[in-house]
């Protein structure tokens, strides 16, 4: 990742390390001079909280991610240097119908199908996808999220959006929505390392399948998660974060987007 002096930053919340460890070095290598800022959650903000609490948790994460020293540079991150702050989600089948949860007593955890989730509880993976998806839906409709400044007693407006990955990022980045923990960071680690000579070519990756071409745009690509079981099955819209963040990339990631039709 090449060092840069502009501060300006987008913050990126993810889930796990391993969505860190795969996308951070990938995304600063095409976005420049902005820089990505990934921070790990540890956890499934969307289904931590409900509908009530989700944008003041987002704000919360938003406030304890200020002040920290990061591996980029500059290595604070302040919130005057925000520019847009992402919600990276994995779906976990959320927005599947109950008939869809089947009941299957060698499942301690959620088991993913194309079409259908497997589990010893199929009454709490209703209640969680039903957290879930209304949580999402909050979440994907925000555009702005404000964050008070204590110190300086001013309020900043930031450009909010969210992004998936279908059902999980083990899924887009290794076509298995089951892996076993133990082994998620290492694969996280070999992707990141696959597109490291040439990240650009991560561009091709995000573009190609995974994602109809009349859904690579914000709002049409969740209504195309949302429908049937499509947020059991293999797709991402993290395509539209670049096409969105178009004057934000390096020119030869500009230049790959144009080359793709994702932009003119």
């Amino acid at each position: 990742m090449g060092k840069r002096n502009n501060p300006k930053a987008i913050l990126f919340i993810c889930e796990g390390v391993s969505d860190k460890d795969a996308l951070e070095n990938l995304l600063n290598e095409i976005f420049n001079p902005i820089r990505v800022v990934p921070i790990v959650y540890r956890g499934d903000i969307t289904t931590s909280f409900d509908q009530r609490v989700i944008k003041s948790e987002i704000g919360n994460a938003i406030k304890g991610s200020l002040n920290q020293d990061y591996s980029s540079t500059p290595a604070l991150l302040r919130l005057e240097d925000l520019v847009g702050v992402v919600l990276l989600t994995d779906t976990d089948g959320c927005y599947i119908s109950d008939s869809s949860v089947i009941y299957d007593h060698r499942y301690r955890h959620p088991f993913y199908q194309p079409d259908v989730i497997l589990t010893d509880k199929p009454e709490n993976i209703c209640k969680r996808n039903k957290r879930k998806s209304k949580n999402l839906n909050i979440l994907y409709s925000t555009k702005i999220v404000s964050i008070t400044d204590n110190a300086q007693k001013a309020e900043k407006r930031i450009p909010f959006s969210v992004y998936y990955c279908s059902c999980n990022l083990d899924h887009i980045i290794s076509n298995d929505s089951n892996m076993d923990q133990s082994l998620k960071q290492d694969n996280a680690l070999d992707f990141a390392e696959d597109y490291a000579d040439d990240p650009v070519q991560f561009i091709n990756f995000l573009n190609d399948g995974l994602l109809p071409e009349e859904s690579k745009q914000y709002l049409p690509s969740w209504d195309f998660i949302k429908l049937s079981t499509n947020s059991l099955k293999r797709y991402s819209n993290l395509i539209v974060f670049l096409i969105d963040h178009y004057d934000d990339l390096t020119p030869e990631a500009q230049q790959r987007l144009r080359e793709l039709g994702c932009h003119e």
